[in-house]
């Protein structure tokens, strides 16, 4: 049989242990900038917008209390054998986060796939995405999750609308 002190000393230690291994990165690690491309199962991502609107395409917010983030990104496939229009990008989980903690999943999300290139042809490898949140009216900062724990900080595309 351990004495208190023994398991004291034991309960601290695991404390530690776990404090130390639970932090995946340092605290002062930098996030990636939203111009960098992100990569999620064979398909280059690039958020190319996000605006707050009223209404989007006939949607709008159930209540008065919300508005919509529509965040679009530019999307390339890094498949030899799928383009875009073949992969599915539905089971995607992909969701906002706010200043308050508030996490609203996409209400409505349409890829568009085999865009026309330079030369007018149209090009299977590239597409766009479009995810629409309904989100808080007070809310002014957000964080976009995506699949594979990767994140994309929103301000500063929506900085660049209210300066537009």
């Amino acid at each position: 049989m351990m004495s208190n002190q023994k398991l004291s000393h034991l309960f601290i230690t695991t404390i530690i242990a776990l404090s130390l291994f639970s932090c995946s990165a340092p605290a002062d690690t930098p996030l990636p900038s939203i111009e960098t491309p992100r990569i999620i199962e064979n398909v280059q991502l690039q958020i190319s917008s996000a605006n707050i609107l009223d209404e989007y395409e006939g949607y709008k917010p159930i209540s008065v209390d919300d508005k919509l983030l529509v965040v679009v990104a530019d999307l390339i496939s890094l498949s030899n054998e799928l383009g875009i229009r073949d992969i599915d990008l539905s089971s995607w989980s992909v969701s906002v986060i706010d200043e308050n903690g508030r996490e609203d999943l996409a209400v409505f999300k349409r890829k568009y796939s085999g865009l026309i290139g330079e030369q007018g042809q149209e090009d299977q490898g590239k597409g766009t995405m479009v995810w629409v949140f309904t989100v808080a009216t007070s809310s002014q900062s957000f964080t976009l999750l995506l699949p594979g724990e990767q994140i994309v900080i929103l301000d500063p595309l929506l900085r660049k609308q209210d300066t537009e």
